[in-house]
């Protein structure tokens, strides 16, 4: 601590100064407010960049699996992942079975299971999405975390369009092909022969 030629603008006395606190007052206690870094005090571009940016993301919705993975969102990734795919082995098994209550559930499960579930996951996430990335995957700044999102936006979008396309393209052909593998199980059924495997037809 060394002594300095100023004065306190409190009392007139000889200000000291101190490397922690910089120039002080010995008689009254006055200080020398710190710069806003060292008061506590945040700069408005900070506390912006610590908020997620706000909007709907549209890649979330068109590719929400996808999306999920690219986001690091692995628990989502997983479950958009397995319910479809244990909805769809069900709702086959079940809808191989020709008509009744088995035939009824395995028809409601499959597009329960599938479309209607991804369509559900893609409104929640795309909702939600921004908050979920920039908490799950690091981002060096706002512009940084729009501009990914862009992209996946816009390869969302051309995906989505390819899946609609190949979904009404060979959806009809997956539905004769099930009411095929259906009639067979019945028929072999009222014959009095062994049924089929399930899923063999397809193989």
């Amino acid at each position: 601590m060394e002594a300095s030629a100023s004065k306190c603008p409190k009392c007139g006395t000889n200000l000291n100064w101190s490397a922690d606190a910089g120039p002080f007052c010995p008689s009254c206690g006055w200080k020398e407010a710190a710069p806003p870094s060292q008061s506590g005090l945040v700069a408005p571009a900070a506390v912006i960049a610590s908020e997620p940016p706000e909007g709907f993301n549209w890649g979330a919705f068109f590719v929400p699996f996808w999306w999920s993975i690219g986001m690091r969102l692995w628990t989502w990734a997983i479950v958009l992942f397995v319910v479809p795919l244990v909805g769809t082995i069900v709702g086959i098994a079940l809808y191989s079975h020709g008509p009744g209550r088995g035939g009824v559930l395995g028809a409601l499960i499959l597009p329960v299971t599938g479309p209607l579930f991804y369509l559900c996951a893609g409104i929640y996430l795309g909702a939600v999405g921004n908050r979920m990335a920039w908490k799950s995957r690091p981002f060096s700044s706002v512009a940084e975390f729009r501009a990914t999102q862009r992209v996946w936006a816009m390869l969302g979008a051309i995906l989505f369009i390819l899946a609609i396309a190949l979904f009404f393209l060979g959806g009809g052909r997956i539905r004769n092909r099930l009411r095929e593998f259906r009639h067979q199980r019945m028929e072999q059924r009222d014959q009095g022969d062994q049924p089929m495997r399930p899923f063999r037809r397809f193989r």
